[in-house]
């Protein structure tokens, strides 16, 4: 094993900029999707003398979770710890950062092994070009230059039709060679194949699911049985079998569960290009979009969701209960095409944000200035360590030696450290133009459209709302040169969970049942956690510390006018406590695992009753509602509207409390 660094520097062999694909995409870029799929598979050998050991799959994998060993590619890796701690960065300012650089790694060593193919194919005389030696030698040069790491885009409106993209679970797949002949191989995109017990990394366990207040079984996974990685598995140790139509219909919004539906899902992204196009308080943006643990507490001032939160969503719903993508110590390919698409939205989101960011020096509080910390650290990180703009994002070296820093993965505008790729643009919307920021503006407008926030199109497609919250005129609120959206409010609750009271990972989902006894979804929080004897030291602190995970689910103004008409309140004589009120005593919610099974619930106006057992206070979910008026912005001509906003915030009060229970 080398002592040697191995530098992360992406696709910088080709030295060129080339569009990350989406996954159904690529398959149709024949050259570019079969050196994609042999590179991937050639880099999962151990034994392969051409892919160094921290380029291997397994080693690269190892760095998320399991086998918490320290990486090869940093071998003189600094130490703080001597009992290993993990490189783990959830739930902090690091979030989407340090997941960049790590992307770019699996990219980087993909990239260059399909190099590597093109090659020996150019070199071997006995490889068969087919009819057209010249043109077929250079089209799959060309794509071993172009092929950039694929993103599954869960926030396509094909998710919500069929789920799943097939070539992501069909058994095998369909590869092109270089005589224009094709080869069937197996699907290596739907599981990883360890080989054998014996090669199963180190850590790798047997983890129960259970509710941890009354202590009943919930599903088991043999993590130290299973050869492979699965999805939604069912809980046996040999004979497994994978449920890909429930997998399927959650996403589709026809399964148990509301939290992994498609709908849900484009809810949490649309939130997320709701921030104000322009606020001081940049750390504090960064902060709650960045991820579920706002430090900052700014879901009291802009109650929108993270990042982190659809991201956790989709871990939930493709594991399923006991599957490899629910716990953070374990994963499978498809996590890499996941955070691919997380990398993407960030991206676009940098693009039109350009100036929110962690900074130097943390937050401001009424007392003065707090920094962002990272509880317990990690294994180069010391208890508490203080994070910055310049924070290292270890185990990743750059080329001349240094660790990558939060301000090297800046997407827009960094030709100090190139990433060699960009995204395709979306509605229009391209990341590799330069630009005002009226276009800007008028950008984010587009994707605020494009991913569904459409406050007109939802009110006039339901009755005319006479309450006076709606109607009244809140210009002191009312943001300089902007014009609101008259009859439409946002109602919001905001949600406040201790991420490991229930252990493992599950959903907090919430809903309305009208009067005739049909039932609402309205939204969902995805809580996602290592198992209880995880070696993530900062997952433990979380654990230890009742750390919350903070999310914000929107109430669609459907359901809203629902409740308003069953309970006779569409008047202008309805004041707004007592529209309020019977807003936040119409709400139930209840806590499940992804398979749907229930851990707690909460009914209004109930308490415990036989085979049920209160939720102590102290790890009972905390929910709120709130509300805001919605605005746009003239531009000085008074003729492009900017983007949408909120404002006029106001706090109707708690959701539900002491009718938490769980059944015995």
């Amino acid at each position: 094993m080398s002592d040697a660094p191995y530098y992360v520097t992406g696709s910088s062999a080709t030295g060129e900029v080339y569009p990350r694909l989406e996954i159904q995409d690529l398959v149709k870029k024949r050259e570019q999707f079969s050196l994609f799929i042999q590179a991937w598979l050639n880099i999962r050998d151990p034994n392969s003398k051409n892919v160094p050991v921290a380029a291997q799959h397994v080693q690269i994998g190892g760095i998320h979770g399991l086998p918490y060993e320290n990486w090869p590619g940093d071998p003189a890796g600094k130490q703080v710890d001597a009992n290993w701690q993990g490189y783990c960065n959830h739930g902090s300012v690091l979030f989407p950062t340090w997941h960049r650089p790590y992307i770019m790694l699996l990219e980087q060593s993909i990239g260059l092994e399909a190099q590597r193919i093109v090659k020996e194919l150019q070199n071997d005389p006995k490889t068969n070009w087919g009819s057209d030696p010249a043109a077929s030698k250079k089209a799959w040069e060309q794509a071993a230059n172009e092929l950039r790491f694929p993103f599954w885009d869960w926030t396509s409106p094909e998710t919500g039709k069929i789920g799943l993209p097939p070539v992501l679970y069909e058994p095998t797949l369909s590869l092109a060679m270089p005589d224009g002949s094709t080869a069937t191989v197996e699907n290596i995109l739907a599981f990883y194949d360890f080989g054998s017990k014996d090669l199963l990394p180190t850590g790798f366990a047997t983890v129960q699911e259970q509710n941890p207040i009354v202590g009943n079984e919930i599903s088991t996974s043999y993590f130290d049985e299973w050869t492979r990685t699965y999805r939604w598995p069912n809980s046996v140790q040999n004979g497994v079998a994978e449920n890909y139509k429930r997998l399927n219909d959650t996403l589709i919004g026809k399964g148990q569960n509301n939290g992994g539906s498609y709908k849900d899902i484009l809810n949490k992204v649309a939130q997320l290009f709701l921030y104000p196009f322009q606020d001081s308080r940049s750390a504090m943006v960064w902060d709650q979009f960045s991820n579920t643990r706002g430090q900052s507490k700014p879901s009291h001032n802009f109650r929108l969701t993270s990042l982190e939160s659809p991201h956790n969503t989709i871990h939930l719903v493709v594991g399923g209960s006991g599957g490899h993508m629910m716990d953070n110590d374990y994963a499978g390919p498809i996590f890499f095409l996941h955070h691919c698409n997380v990398d993407r939205l960030l991206a676009f989101w940098e693009y039109v944000y350009p100036s929110y960011w962690l900074g130097k020096d943390g937050f401001e509080t009424p007392t003065g200035r707090k920094p962002f910390t990272q509880a317990d650290g990690t294994w180069s990180e010391k208890n508490n360590a203080i994070l910055t703009e310049v924070s290292e994002l270890e185990p990743y070296r750059r080329s001349d030696g240094k660790y990558w820093i939060a301000n090297d993965t800046r997407f827009v505008g960094n030709s100090t450290f190139p990433k060699y790729y960009t995204y395709p643009p979306i509605d229009g919307v391209s990341l590799d133009k330069p630009t005002s920021d009226l276009q800007r503006a008028q950008d984010l407008r587009t994707l605020q459209r494009y991913f569904g926030q459409k406050p007109t199109v939802v009110r006039d497609r339901q009755i005319p709302i006479q309450q006076a919250l709606f109607t009244k005129d809140s210009e002191e609120a009312l943001p300089k040169g902007s014009e609101p959206v008259w009859n439409f409010r946002q109602f919001v609750i905001t949600v406040e969970v201790v991420e490991h009271a229930f252990e493992n990972s599950h959903f907090l989902e919430v809903a309305y049942t009208s009067k005739d006894g049909h039932t609402y979804p309205i939204g969902a929080t995805a809580v996602l956690s290592r198992s209880h004897g995880t070696q993530c030291s900062a997952c433990r602190a979380r654990q230890h510390g009742n750390s919350k995970v903070h999310d914000t689910i929107h109430i669609p103004h459907d359901i809203v006018v629902k409740i308003m008409t069953d309970h006779d309140l569409n008047h202008k004589d309805t004041d707004d406590n007592t529209l309020c009120d019977t807003i936040r005593k119409s709400l139930k919610a209840h806590i499940i695992s992804p398979d749907g099974a229930t851990r707690a619930e909460a009914t209004p106006g109930e308490g415990p009753r036989h085979g049920q057992k209160a939720i102590d206070e102290a790890i009972r979910p905390n929910l709120r509602l709130a509300s805001a008026n919605v605005c746009a912005i003239h531009d000085k001509n008074e003729e492009i509207l900017h983007p949408w906003e909120l404002y006029d915030w106001k706090d109707h009060g708690p959701v539900l409390g002491n009718e938490w229970v769980v059944p015995t």
